[in-house]
């Protein structure tokens, strides 16, 4: 037989339970059947032998209910009700299965069925909208890079002159900052900046920034 009272005062008031999760003003509770989610006499859905809540799975709201005649088989101890999808019906459908129930349960049963069916609204529309993509960079591979660039105009003769198209204006500012450099636009390709570098040797400069 189970007893409500025994249980309250072997997990509530100031006693240990593994759900509770206590703050400075508050206790709350992180129990999946609690219908509030907090931590007191009424909301506790292990010391309430007759309880209701309403989860959500996968995008569908159910109704649970707990009754103490199935006390004695835990596998059977939530019956679950399958709520429509119109708002309406489904409050219909707490109201008949909670007819004879505390009005508390059912109100709060409503309540947060409310917030369930709002929040499944917001990820549809989430998903819906158009969002950007973010793409990750590799600092390591940034890193990498620039090291590369850096050693390529370190490397490069200082004698022969040599003409190469930038695209990136920073990279024409680093390749000044290691060797004189002249740049004018392209005729062909306007966007183009054409850099006369000035080398020391006869080897072209073949890398290609």
């Amino acid at each position: 037989m189970q007893h409500d009272d025994v249980i309250w005062d072997v997990v509530g008031n100031k006693q240990f339970c593994s759900y509770k999760v206590k703050t400075k003003t508050q206790s709350f509770c992180r129990n999946e059947y609690n219908i509030t989610g907090l931590c007191n006499r009424s909301s506790c859905p292990l010391a309430n032998s007759q309880y209701a809540t309403i989860r959500e799975e996968k995008g569908q709201c159910f109704l649970y209910m707990k009754a103490i005649e199935r006390a004695a088989f835990p596998s059977r101890l939530w019956e679950r009700v399958k709520l429509s999808k119109n708002y309406e019906k489904a409050l219909e459908q707490i109201d008949e299965n909670l007819i004879y129930w505390p009005r508390f349960i059912r109100h709060k049963c409503k309540q947060r069925f409310t917030k369930i069916t709002q929040y499944l609204i917001r990820i549809r529309k989430l998903t819906l909208k158009r969002q950007k993509k973010l793409v990750p960079l590799s600092q390591k591979v940034e890193r990498r890079e620039k090291r590369r660039e850096v050693n390529t105009l370190m490397y490069c003769c200082m004698d022969c002159k040599e003409h190469v198209l930038l695209h990136d204006p920073v990279k024409i500012a680093s390749v000044s900052r290691l060797h004189p450099v002249t740049a004018t636009q392209s005729p062909l390709h306007p966007k183009l900046l054409v850099v006369t570098l000035w080398c020391h040797s006869h080897t072209a400069w073949k890398q290609a920034l």
